[in-house]
Formats: C-alpha cells, structure tokens, sequence
C-alpha cells in the first residue's frame, strides 16, 4: 500500500526548531530549558544546587548531569540527600542546608513533600495547613564556603528553592569571588503565586545581577559581564527549544517496550499456529454481531 502525500510529509519535514536530539525536561516548571537554551554553547559546565531535593523527579539539574556537567548539590533532607548522592555520584552532594553563617539551625522536615525549610513562618503557614511537620537540627554552611572548597573558578549557574529561606541563602554567598553566569531562584510564596523576591532582590542586583525574565515560579538573573547572553532569557520555553518532558520520553519508552513484546510473540511459533483460531472466533464474532443487529427491536 503507498503512503498518503500527508504521511510522506510528515517523514520529511522535520519538527519545528528540532535540528539535533530532543533535550528532555526534568524540571517541575521547565526551569531546565531556559537554562540550556542559555548554556548551550557550554559542553561540561558547573552548576550549583541548593535545596536539589530529587536527583531525578523535578530536578532542575539531571539533564546536565546526563550531559557531562558536574555540580554541587546542597539537600538537607536524609532521605532525599541518600538517593541524591547514590545517583549523583560525580557530583559533590553535601547533606547540610545553606545559609548566612554557619552553624546548626532548626530545620522543619515535611515529609513526602517537597517543603522542607529552614523558614520558620513557612513551617507554621503549612502546619495549620494540617501537614505534618517534623523540628529537627541541621548543619548549616554558607555557599561562600562550600564553593571555596568545591567549586572550579567558572560557575555556570546556580538554582535556589529553599521553600522561604531564600534570602538567608543569598545573604551567604560572595558574589565578588563567585560569580554564576545565570542565578535561578524561586520567587513566590510556598505553594502559592504570591511574588516574595522583593525581600531579596537587591541581594542581586546591588551585586551586578539584573532581572531578566520570570517564568511564572522562579526569576533568572544574568551576571553583568554576560550581558551577551540576555536576548536567550526572552521566551518561554517553546517548540524552537526541541524540548520533550521527561514523562513523555517514559511514555514513548513503555510504548516501545509494548511493541517490542508484540512484535516477539506475533513471530512466536505459538502465534502463527493459533492464527486459524483467531480468525474463526474474529469470524465468529462478527456474525454474532450481525444476528444481534436483525433481531434487536
């Protein structure tokens, strides 16, 4: 059978702004594809991740890992840190949360969630929410510190979602001795869209960072001396991005599986010695139909 023109179209003309493989999205809200619209003349670069929770759902850094780049991930969270580090295993991961000095502070353990913080107004906000929530003491460092201690001389971006503790993250950084190209951080309210950043903004802006696009969840801000880069923090993430979430390359994989399976037991010789069978009760079937058609009122 000839294909339609349609179908012959559609093997030939290829998906709009797709002109190599698909990058595939882990982030909960695409923060992944700006970034790597960004970055992506950078082959192994460097990231920093405060508060990286998952090493897989939600992680705003796997596709990067997944391309080579090495980073330094920050989670206080036991559990999430375990399956962080296991995953993570190039990467430098740091059971402790960051903040303006160092430390122990009390640390408020959501479990199951996702909202864990330091912040203690965001802990009784989530608590008469009726979430349990778990008071425990946890290592605090500041990321000068740590990135004296870890990071390489380039820093290609960090990422910050501390659930309301954002300010006290970025009241810890030296941005005169580290300076990420591009600064990620989470700007609104915990579980809400009301914008927080106005409580820490300046902490950038007075540091040579300027506000160059939001994304409805977080705000990206570019170092000044990488101004040449601005016009890629314009758009959403978009068709030109040749992005696919994460969830649609698992489906498609399932699929694959499926039709692989399919395809095995359509050659099996129990398949070709059934297919008489199967034609009889198909038959079979269709003529059952066809009385029922003539007899009903």
């Amino acid at each position: 059978m000839s294909a339609s023109a349609a179908d012959l179209n559609r093997e030939r003309v290829p998906a709009l702004g797709v002109t190599g493989p698909r990058f595939v999205s882990h982030a909960q809200n695409q923060e992944d594809v700006i970034l790597h619209r960004v970055l992506r003349d950078v082959s192994s670069g460097f990231y920093v991740d405060v508060g990286a929770q998952e090493p897989d759902v939600d992680s705003v850094t796997r596709s990067f890992y997944e391309a080579g780049w090495r980073g330094l991930n920050l989670e206080p969270d036991v559990q999430a840190f375990g399956r962080l580090a296991a995953a993570r295993t190039r990467d430098v991961n740091i059971c402790a949360a960051a903040g303006e000095r160092p430390g122990r502070r009390p640390f408020f353990d959501i479990p199951g969630t996702g909202l864990s913080t330091l912040d203690v107004a965001t802990a009784h906000a989530h608590r008469a929410r009726g979430l349990v929530v778990l008071e425990r003491e946890v290592e605090v460092v500041t990321l000068a510190d740590v990135c004296a201690a870890h990071a390489p001389p380039v820093i290609h971006f960090l990422k910050i979602d501390v659930e309301g503790a954002e300010r006290d993250v970025l009241a810890g950084c030296d941005f005169g001795r580290f300076r990420p190209w591009v600064v990620v951080v989470e700007a609104t309210r915990p579980m809400q869209p009301d914008a927080a950043h106005l409580e820490w903004d300046a902490l950038l802006t007075g540091e040579g960072y300027s506000f160059r696009y939001f994304d409805g969840l977080n705000r990206f801000y570019l170092a000044a001396e990488k101004g040449d880069l601005s016009e890629r923090l314009g758009p959403p993430p978009n068709t030109f991005d040749g992005w696919v979430p994460a969830s649609t390359v698992r489906v498609e994989s399932q699929l694959a599986a499926l039709e692989r399976e399919v395809a095995y037991l359509r050659g099996s010789l129990s398949w070709r010695l059934t297919e008489p069978l199967r034609r009889v009760r198909a038959a079979a079937g269709r003529i059952r139909e066809r009385i029922r058609a003539r007899t009903r009122p």
